[in-house]
């Protein structure tokens, strides 16, 4: 299914790994957007302070799962 999403929706399939980050998405929107190639996927294996739904924080122990942030631009 994601290679049908990349070929359809022509997006890069850039994955970057990180051993350890305060958030994925904070370290995506430090960035500045004309640097961030769509479909790039920031990827660690231990975040410290990560951001849930509704805002929650949380943080993960290493090596106990993998979390990830995608880029996606709204084509609207």
């Amino acid at each position: 299914m994601l290679n049908s999403l990349i070929n359809e929706a022509k997006i890069s399939a850039q994955v970057e790994v990180l051993p350890s980050v305060d958030s994925t998405q904070k370290v995506l929107l430090s960035r500045d957007p004309e640097s961030l190639t769509e479909g790039l996927t920031l990827v660690t294996h231990h975040q410290t302070a990560g951001i849930g739904r509704l805002g929650r924080s949380w943080e993960s122990e290493p090596g106990d799962g993998v979390m990830m942030s995608f880029v996606f631009r709204n084509k609207d």
